[in-house]
C-alpha cells in the first residue's frame, strides 16, 4: 500500500486557494452527485459516482467513475481491484426531466480504460444543452471478470438554463 502525504506549505497553498474559490461569489459552484454500490457478489464489486452541475457557460458538467474492488467473505469491498486495458467501461448520459418521464440530452459513449487500473472516470464539460430544465446524470458502469459486471448510477437533478 502507497501512502502519500502532502507537506504544510501544501496544505497552506491549498486552503488559500479553497478560500479564494469560496469568496469569489461564482454562482455554479453547486453540484449534485450520488456515489454508491452498483454490483456486489461474495468475490468482486462494483461501485460508482455520478455528478451533474453547471459546468462552463451553465450548459452542464458530467463526472462519472467507475470502480473495481475485491469483496472479502462477502462483508465489505474495500481494496482496489486492478483489471487490464478494456476491463472496465464508463458511460455518461446527460438527461433531463421532461413530461412524462426523463429524455436523453447528451451521451459519451462508451469509453475504457487505456491502462491497468481500479477505477475509470470521465468528466465532459457539455458545450449545449437540451434547454431550461433539470439535469441529471446518468452512469452505466461496468467490469469485465469473466463477464461484464456493473450498474446504473444516475446523481439527483439539477436545474440548468438553456
Amino acid at each position: 500500500m502507497t501512502v502519500k502525504t502532502v507537506g504544510l506549505g501544501a496544505v497552506a497553498f491549498l486552503a488559500a486557494i479553497s478560500m479564494f474559490v469560496a469568496s469569489s461569489g461564482h454562482a455554479y459552484a453547486h453540484y449534485v452527485y450520488e456515489l454508491g454500490m452498483m454490483y456486489q457478489t461474495s468475490e468482486d464489486c462494483v461501485d460508482g459516482y455520478s455528478e451533474v452541475s453547471h459546468g462552463n457557460w451553465n450548459k452542464g458538467y458530467s463526472k462519472t467513475t467507475v470502480g473495481a474492488k475485491f469483496n472479502y467473505n462477502g462483508s465489505f469491498c474495500a481494496e482496489a481491484f486492478y483489471r487490464p486495458a478494456g476491463y472496465l467501461k464508463n458511460r455518461a448520459r446527460f438527461q433531463f426531466q421532461a413530461a412524462p418521464g426523463i429524455a436523453n440530452c447528451r451521451d459519451t459513449g462508451d469509453i475504457y480504460n487505456t491502462t491497468k487500473s481500479a477505477m475509470l472516470t470521465v468528466t465532459q464539460h457539455w458545450s449545449t444543452n437540451c434547454g431550461s430544465w433539470n439535469y441529471r446524470t446518468e452512469l452505466t458502469g461496468l467490469m469485465l471478470n469473466g463477464s461484464w459486471k456493473g450498474g446504473v448510477l444516475s446523481s439527483g437533478f439539477h436545474w440548468l438554463n438553456g
